[in-house]
């Protein structure tokens, strides 16, 4: 993981969110998201 994360900074300039489905955990009377179950995203290169 750490190779990857060091090699997407080296080469991605930003990243854009496309679409994503929510994880939401229901507990009782309230809900809270604990991340995503499908994000899909663009890299953008540097210049």
């Amino acid at each position: 993981m750490k190779m990857l994360i060091k090699a997407l900074t080296a080469k991605v300039g930003s990243i854009q969110i496309q679409d994503y489905e929510e994880n939401i955990e229901e507990l009782g009377k309230f809900n809270r998201k604990v991340g995503y179950n499908r994000i899909s995203v663009k890299f953008k290169g540097r210049k």
